[in-house]
């Protein structure tokens, strides 16, 4: 990925040419401009409607109630940043943060209240604002952020995976990669859901196996808002060993179209959105496509690199019960190197990669009455993999190969409310995969000094998966909740049956304070790229993780959370590789993001992780918002040797700091600080590494050494323009502002014949864009 580094180089290069628009040919008139908020109110649990809900616009004199379907409308509010607060008898009141209003234009508010079971029992109404989730639903280790959080932040360049990368669970790894390593785990663990349709990959150049890469794919302006989970997560998810993120698109305008151009570092973009007629529904979709190439040509280099992509969604009331969405995530990439930058970036290897990645599903919700609701999903995800490799010294061919990912997914999942204290959810998956292999890999010598054969595959691996869970909520006290949950999966068709139980139990002593406890069982497939490689995939196991996480929130203030948790994660069943009995293969495409090729996999490992998490989250509510996180954690595996090993993403400790100032209605201010103890590597036995002239570790120190600690700081500034129906948001971010040499990784460097380092991005300015009309 160093070609992937030195061409978002040549973008920051080119970002220093441009500056911001003079403002004497735009008169800021923003108290003049006016837009409107459209929203919908819905029973968080349910999905219902809630008509009569009472809307007010903090800071300004508007209160409007919701319909008979829930709906609102606030016309003519002046453009700016707004809390909504919703109140609602026996509801817990909620305040709903970051309503931007722009000229000329409809914000749309998408919603939901919690039903307070404490305010039932006393037959009294709360009053208690918050913009968090209170009640015993809101899930141990989750995070939720919305749209505007991830636009605005600062270093994270709208890709919603840097942007959790904020967050005590995830450690740091490096800038040219979005890695999310959650709690001790590895990017090979985490699982993505989009509207109730799984995405194997939300990155361009996704890495097979492993759910990472270099640049995010989905479009921020399509987020509603997100929801990370990084521990204990329900059995409504599955087949994921670390965390979860549940990303809602929001729905197009139902009432007007929009159009907004952008620039940023993802490329040009258009994004449009429109209702259908009759207005019962709307679709949007967005087209983005990277001009690095095009500077590329312009500069006279000849490192050729593009990325595109397409995202769709179109939402059809068939009736006032039944809605059914169509969604559509494409992301077509290649990149590639050539000999004489290969040796002027001391790179071992050049060549090409072209990725295509596509997923398309369509899902129906249907309301049950006053009960519940459910989504039902059909979806098909495929990823095509092109890649060739030759060494830099000899042109001798490394590697070759086609590789194809693809399958389909039926996914239902239901919700009742059986009693105001009882509720249930539950639903099944019919997963059909299939990988298919054409490749050619050199012979080679393994990392320990092992001679790897030559190896050519061609092979095709079939996985069926069948899922069955449900989850069990009851408050046997007001101030008390029980989850109960179960989830079978049934592997390689009915061969192997695995039961996962969950349990959640939380107690809120108070409005403001929640301690809760939880534990569960979970499994996941090997990516198929380790199941192909000999002998494994007549004897594979399925990998296990046990969790245990103690928490503990506190409302500080309405926008204000404060949230301890202490965890155990413990994983058995791990695959390790005899000829490698001191390494980890779960951690090796941090090496050279890829899996290596093994030969027979045994499934004896063990792994452990343990650590403390502090987290203190701000919504806006007047000028100032942001987080503050803190870790401390250990995470260990143990190898075929029976010894204990630190695992390559052990930073220890982790800090971040990252928010924001809004100076005014037209100008905001953000930061993003981050440090962490340095990741631990293997250093190479250097008198067999100049043999041989390739990197062989010193088996005496597996993962002994320590990197430098990583620290940075990223600063950025938003100007917004309000013109009589349209709108202008310019904002220049400054990542590594200074200029901090950050070493990645440590490689051999076959062309010195000495170790390397592989630097994260230096100083960086980044250019964005913005013009809705």
């Amino acid at each position: 990925m160093n070609a992937i580094r030195s061409l978002l180089s040549i973008y920051a290069a080119a970002s220093c040419l441009l500056a911001f628009p003079s403002q004497s040919g735009a008169q800021d008139i923003s108290a003049e401009r006016r837009g409107s908020i459209r929203g919908v109110v819905l029973d968080a649990e349910v999905k219902t409607p809630l008509a009569g809900v009472k809307i007010t616009v903090l800071g300004i004199p508007r209160e409007v109630l919701s319909d008979g379907e829930g709906r609102f409308e606030i016309p003519s509010v002046p453009v700016g940043g707004y809390v909504l607060e919703l109140s609602f008898p026996y509801f817990r009141t909620r305040r709903v943060t970051d309503v931007i209003v722009k000229s000329g234009r409809s914000t749309t508010v998408e919603t939901d209240m919690e039903l307070d079971n404490t305010a039932l029992e006393k037959k009294e109404i709360t009053v208690t604002a918050a913009a968090f989730p209170t009640g015993g639903e809101a899930s141990p280790s989750t995070t939720g952020f919305s749209y505007e959080e991830i636009r605005r932040a600062a270093g994270a360049a709208g890709d919603v995976s840097r942007m959790i990368g904020a967050l005590p669970s995830v450690a740091r790894t490096n800038d040219m990669m979005n890695h999310l390593v959650v709690r001790g785990g590895s990017p090979a663990e985490n699982g993505f859901y989009v509207d109730n349709i799984e995405i194997p990959n939300i990155n361009h150049y996704p890495q097979q196996g492993a759910s990472s890469g270099p640049i995010g794919l989905l479009n921020v302006e399509f987020i509603r808002d997100v929801a990370f989970s990084a521990g204990g997560f329900s059995p409504v998810y599955g087949d994921r060993l670390s965390s979860v993120m549940d990303i809602s698109f929001r729905e197009g305008n139902r009432t007007e179209t929009n159009l907004q151009l952008e620039l940023s570092m993802m490329g040009l973009g258009l994004v449009a959105e429109s209702p259908l007629p009759g207005r019962r529904g709307s679709w949007m979709i967005s087209a983005r496509r990277s001009y690095i190439d095009l500077l590329i040509r312009l500069m006279g280099s000849g490192v050729p690199a593009r990325w595109s992509d397409l995202q769709a969604k179109l939402v059809y009331d068939l009736s006032p019960r039944n809605r059914l969405t169509f969604l559509a995530v494409a992301g077509f990439d290649d990149s590639g190197t050539k000999k004489e930058d290969a040796v002027k970036d001391a790179e071992n290897a050049f060549g090409e990669l072209d990725t295509t990645e596509v997923t398309t599903g369509l899902d129906w919700f249907h309301q049950w009455g006053a009960a519940g609701f459910s989504n039902t999903s059909l979806a098909w995800s495929e990823t095509r993999y092109q890649e060739s490799a030759r060494d830099t010294l000899s042109e001798e061919l490394l590697r070759t190969g086609s590789n194809r990912d693809a399958g389909w997914t039926l996914r239902n999942v239901n919700t009742f409310r059986l009693a105001p204290s009882r509720r249930i959810r539950f639903g099944f998956e019919v997963k059909r995969l299939a990988t298919r292999f054409d490749s050619f890999e050199a012979g080679t010598t393994d990392v320990l000094g092992n001679p790897l054969p030559e190896v050519t595959r061609r092979a095709r691996v079939e996985t069926d998966l069948y899922s069955a869970f449900a989850q069990y909520l009851w408050d046997p006290l007001p101030a008390l909740t029980l989850q109960l949950g179960l989830r079978a999966d049934l592997y390689e068709s009915g061969e192997k049956v695995r039961l996962s139980p969950r349990t959640t139990l939380a107690w809120r002593p108070s409005d403001r304070d929640t301690f809760d406890v939880s534990a569960g069982l979970f499994y996941q497939r090997l990516p198929a790229i380790l199941l192909v490689q000999k002998g494994a995939a007549a004897r594979f196991l399925e990998p296990r993780a046990r969790h245990l996480v103690l928490g503990y929130r506190r409302l500080l203030t309405e926008t204000t959370r404060l949230s301890v948790e202490l965890y155990d994660k413990e994983y058995d069943r791990m695959p390790l590789d005899p000829a490698q009995p001191t390494l980890f293969p779960m951690d090796e495409i941090f090496l050279d993001n890829r899996f290596g090729e093994h030969g027979v996999l045994v499934f004896d490992g063990r792994a452990r992780a343990t650590g403390a998490e502090i987290l203190i989250q701000k919504k806006l509510a007047e000028r100032l918002y942001g987080l503050v996180s803190l870790s401390y954690f250990r995470t260990r595996y143990r190898g075929l040797d029976g010894c204990w090993y630190n695992r390559v993403y052990d930073n220890r400790f982790l800090f971040c700091v990252e928010g924001g100032w809004k100076l005014s209605r037209s100008w905001e201010l953000s930061v993003r600080g981050n440090y962490a103890g340095g990741a631990p590597y293997t250093p190479f036995d250097i008198a067999a590494s100049e043999a041989a002239n390739i990197g062989i570790f010193d088996p005496a120190r597996i993962n002994r050494g320590r990197l430098p600690a990583y620290a940075s700081l990223n600063l950025r500034c938003d100007r917004r323009f309000n013109f009589r129906g349209s709108n202008l948001t310019l904002n220049l971010s400054l990542w590594n502002v200074f200029n901090r040499d950050n070493v990645s990784a440590v490689y051999w460097n076959a062309q010195g014949r000495r170790p390397g380092r592989i630097l994260g991005w230096g100083l960086l300015p980044v250019l964005g864009v913005e013009f809705e009309f």
